[in-house]
């Protein structure tokens, strides 16, 4: 029997958090697999693993995080497909709020949710998010809010994530690539449920990302798609 959903974490030399990311998965209570691709991790990050309900796939090297979801991807069996960092956790009740949605809405092929909170490397909150009101996502949107483009932020039909394309694996914000050409096909509704509880620390990339400014370049990238008179992404 397959899975209802495919939840796919890469994972580089993270044996501090990789396992407290998995069991946020397991815990959710609906039907699942958990993908972990060690990206040539050469710390003891699988070790700490080995008595869990996993699938793990090795890449031979460290070939990126764009390219460990692809092959995640790839192997997932689920109907749905979801996304987490390996060093961040999954919201207790995440999936089954966005499966209920998807399940009874299918227009829809995409869900949305946000950031519950900020933690640290001890996972004790630092900020909360309380903004849990539900709204539509557009690009408009995201160029006023480019935080809210984090793959691990959605659930994803599988079968439209095949015809979306996979992950450009050369862009650094291949994240914010995916999910701005779901949006260019049409808006994605955020449910306001709260999905992941995003870790900050010094080796963290979305810590990174906040320091050197990379913020930035989600919204020139979101503005970029708007300045396309058809949509026409390539």
């Amino acid at each position: 029997m397959h899975p209802l959903v495919s939840v796919i974490i890469p994972c580089f030399n993270r044996q501090q958090f990789v396992r407290d990311a998995v069991l946020s998965v397991l815990a959710q209570g609906v039907s699942l697999e958990v993908i972990v691709v060690d990206d040539g991790s050469i710390d003891q990050s699988v070790d700490t693993l080995s008595d869990l309900p996993v699938c793990i796939l090795r890449n031979d090297r460290n070939l990126g995080i764009g390219y460990s979801r692809n092959r995640g991807v790839v192997n997932a069996r689920g109907k749905y497909v979801a996304f987490l960092d390996s060093d961040d956790l999954m919201s207790p009740g995440a999936l089954r709020s966005h499966l209920d949605f998807l399940e009874t809405h299918p227009q829809y092929s995409v869900s949305g949710g946000i950031i519950e909170s900020l933690i640290d490397k001890d996972a004790k909150v630092i900020r909360e998010n309380f903004d849990r009101n539900p709204y539509l996502i557009s690009l408009e949107e995201i160029a006023l809010r480019p935080k809210c483009t984090g793959v691990w932020l959605f659930v994803f039909r599988l079968g439209y994530f095949h015809q979306l394309g996979l992950f450009q694996e050369s862009l650094v914000t291949c994240d914010v690539d995916l999910v701005l050409r779901a949006l260019a096909i049409n808006d994605i509704p955020n449910l306001g449920v709260p999905t992941i509880r995003s870790r900050q620390h010094d080796g963290n990339i979305s810590y990174q990302m906040e320091v050197n400014g990379r913020q930035i370049s989600r919204k020139v990238l979101a503005e970029s798609y708007l300045m396309n008179s058809a949509y026409g992404i390539q």
